[in-house]
């Protein structure tokens, strides 16, 4: 964190409005978008802060249902992920592994979220971020599914795997559209509050299994009903991108008297 601290560009956005120096957000853009720095410009940017506390924003008229949606994306995407890597071995070893094998599903579940999020951070650059991923919950969803089909231990494994790489990658890229969802002054309590709620849903998924198991429901039993949590994660992001795209993006760029705008 240290060393991202002092080499990341801070946001010209967010340098404009809180009063940061001309020479500051040139040298930024020079760094991320040099063909946009053209010597002897101003930039500024309109104050895109309401007049009420952070959190009152999140429910403004203009972002009250995205971030209701948002919120449910967040808390049944982190339900389903900790609810998996708190029980997975459990349900591996039920299948017949040994506790070895089992405590190794947990491993390709994690490795496939690191690899998920690297390839699905270059799809949502590429093409629609909500729709990217949206539709890669619900192929975890579908992942999930099949494992209730079948009791093949190598078809476990590329199923979790296939499960990690679309939800927990699709987990990552949800950060991101959280911040993007948000104005620039209200991004770091929007996404706070996201993966707050979302946290509830980790706690839920993970007591949530215990009873599920102590209920006495099977693993074909369980693994269908986690599609459902998928299924919804991808049905929130789905809805939050169909109400971004109605908010103007006026108020969220960083314009030059040349009428240069960026973003």
């Amino acid at each position: 964190m240290p060393v991202l601290w002092f080499t990341l560009p801070e946001s010209v956005r967010f340098l404009a409005i809180r009063g940061g120096t001309q020479a500051q957000i040139a040298a930024t853009l020079k760094r991320v978008a040099p063909g946009l720095v053209v010597a002897g410009q101003t930039y500024s940017a309109a104050d895109d802060r309401l007049p009420s506390s952070p959190v009152v924003q999140l429910f403004h008229r203009d972002y009250r249902r995205g971030t209701l949606l948002l919120w449910l994306a967040f808390f049944m995407s982190l339900l389903l992920l900790y609810l998996l890597i708190n029980w997975l071995p459990i349900l591996a070893e039920r299948s017949g592994l040994t506790l070895k094998q089992a405590s190794m599903f947990a491993g390709l579940l994690q490795g496939g979220g690191v690899l998920g999020a690297i390839v699905l951070g270059v799809l949502i650059d590429r093409f629609h971020p909500y729709k990217v991923v949206a539709v890669a919950y619900l192929l975890g969803a579908a992942s999930l599914a099949s494992l209730a089909l079948t009791e093949s231990a190598i078809w476990l494994a590329v199923g979790i795997f296939i499960t990690g790489f679309c939800v927990s990658g699709s987990q990552v890229c949800a950060n991101v559209i959280a911040s993007a969802y948000y104005p620039t002054s209200n991004r770091a309590t929007g996404v706070a509050w996201a993966l707050g709620i979302g946290r509830i849903g980790a706690v839920a998924g993970s007591f949530g299994g215990a009873l599920l198991l102590a209920a006495g429901w099977s693993n074909a039993g369980l693994f269908t009903i986690l599609a459902i949590p998928a299924m919804l994660a991808a049905l929130g992001i789905l809805l939050a991108g169909t109400k971004h795209r109605r908010v103007t993006q006026a108020s969220d760029a960083v314009s030059a008297p040349s009428s240069t705008a960026l973003s």
